[in-house]
């Protein structure tokens, strides 16, 4: 949920339903998840959370300068790598 700096709704947020995915009430360790990620060679300690395919996720990133940036998604609730995936273009910073 993002909110404004009066505390007003910007954009709001609808949590995983039990009924499509009964995991969602179920969440692993940070500590697990971040191991994974360094296993997969990412920067365990930036990420942001979000939502994918009814799950709640944790995205790490990392840039190879002037080539690429590299994403990878792990679920909240299962530890396990949910997809991983390059955006190429112009990248110019670091």
């Amino acid at each position: 949920m993002t909110l404004d700096n009066a505390g007003a709704i910007i954009d709001n947020i609808d949590f995983p339903s039990y009924k499509i995915n009964p995991k969602s009430t179920t969440f692993v360790n940070l500590y697990q998840i971040k191991k994974t990620a360094q296993k997969l060679g990412f920067n365990s300690t930036n990420y942001t959370i979000n939502f994918v395919d009814d799950q709640i996720v944790l995205e790490f990133t990392r840039v190879i300068k002037y080539k690429y940036m590299e994403c990878l998604v792990i679920s909240a609730h299962s530890g396990q790598k949910v997809k991983q995936y390059k955006v190429t273009g112009i990248i110019d910073w670091y």
